[in-house]
């Protein structure tokens, strides 16, 4: 094995250990944002224009509009003029993902380092709009329910308690379900001031370490991911992101269990991690990708579609897998998009049972002693 082959791995643990002991907090610093973004498209561009990587540096230091972005890029910029790598020093001053350290890692060894940054740029692009079309899915329906809950709690704080006194004045027997729900009025009335806020704080706590904490966002994430219809988009851009990924990193020329260790800090459900997780493994000890598929099957038949598996199979025993991959990623880019746009109509029945369910508790709450009082007066 060459001295250049036996350094990949190497340099991959170096990359992975820095990564450990940098923590949650700078993971999150090296999050991209659009200023980032645009930093690394004006990089590769002027990399690829012929100008040194010393220059480049510091001509986007000194245009950098963003004060967090133009602090991170005087720092790489010190680091690379002290003699150290561009992806070491991007690494060190958390500018980008691990992933994309990996694309320049490759190009800088390889020597198109401007080429392997404009892939970086589009894989960036594509992970934007994966996010982009799951939170523009979730917007409606999260409207929706946030609406009837804001509507639910205006009438118990402002309505019923002015109900609970006609119907005390009118002496009426009520039933079950009304005396409830003047009950609840009645201490929304003495109470509503700290109940809402309460309310408020302990949904944006739960949806804090449901959906961002790192140690329990797993548990939202595996909610998420039994949803009905959400399921399928959540599939569909799971997979067209491994797929497009993996074949980038193939295509890059970096050897399949490197890229396989890459793809981990790629995906964002932690049970497509804990999968790729055991497909490096598995892949290292000499196993093939289809191997683990099999061998895993009935663990990811809701993660990976079986055609999907099938083509995988096929791609690896005819040497054409990148080709595949990016075949697959184009394939499922588009049924998630076409799923992002129809979500509204998919999941609108879903709403009107939850709106329904909830006008038709409080109308039987409130019209049946009120048929009750007509019956009475009537007889």
């Amino acid at each position: 094995m060459s001295q250049e082959a036996e350094s990949i791995p190497r340099e991959r643990q170096e990359q992975a250990e820095t990564q450990e002991k940098k923590g949650i907090f700078a993971r999150f610093k090296s999050r991209i944002t659009d200023k980032k973004q645009s930093s690394l498209e004006n990089m590769a561009i002027l990399l690829q224009s012929g100008m040194g990587i010393r220059s480049t540096l510091r001509s986007l230091q000194k245009n950098a509009q963003n004060k967090s972005v133009r602090k991170q890029l005087a720092g790489i910029t010190d680091d690379v003029e002290d003699g150290k790598s561009l992806w070491k020093a991007l690494d060190r001053n958390n500018f980008v993902p691990p992933y994309v350290i990996s694309l320049v890692r490759i190009g800088e060894k390889s020597g198109n380092l401007g080429e392997k940054l404009e892939d970086a740029v589009e894989t960036l692009k594509k992970e934007q709009k994966h996010r982009s079309q799951l939170r523009s899915a979730m917007f409606y329906p999260a409207f929706i329910l946030g609406m009837a809950l804001i509507v639910t709690v205006g009438l118990t704080w402002f309505v019923l308690p002015r109900l609970g006194k006609v119907f005390d004045s009118l002496n009426a027997d009520l039933p079950v379900i009304t005396r409830w729900l003047l009950a609840a009025g009645d201490i929304m009335s003495s109470y509503g001031v700290y109940i809402v806020p309460a309310l408020v704080v302990g949904l944006l706590i739960i949806g804090y370490f449901l959906f961002f904490f790192p140690p329990t966002k797993g548990i939202g994430q595996w909610i998420l991911f039994h949803l009905p219809i959400i399921h399928n988009l959540i599939m569909y851009t799971e997979v067209s992101r491994f797929a497009f990924n993996l074949s980038m990193l193939l295509s890059s020329g970096l050897p399949v269990t490197q890229s396989i260790e890459t793809l981990e800090e790629v995906q964002e459900y932690y049970m497509y991690k804990r999968f790729i997780r055991k497909l490096g493994a598995n892949v290292s000890e000499g196993y093939s990708l289809h191997y683990t598929f099999e061998e895993h099957a009935s663990q990811i038949k809701n993660m990976f579609p079986y055609t999907v598996q099938e083509l995988i199979a096929a791609g690896e025993s005819s040497g054409q897998l990148p080709g595949v991959m990016e075949d697959i990623g184009e394939r499922y880019e588009e049924k998630t998009e076409r799923i992002a746009n129809n979500m509204g109509k998919l999941i609108e029945p879903f709403l009107l049972i939850v709106v329904w369910a909830i006008v038709v508790f409080l109308a039987l709450a409130i019209l049946m002693p009120i048929y009750n009082l007509v019956g009475d007066f009537s007889v």
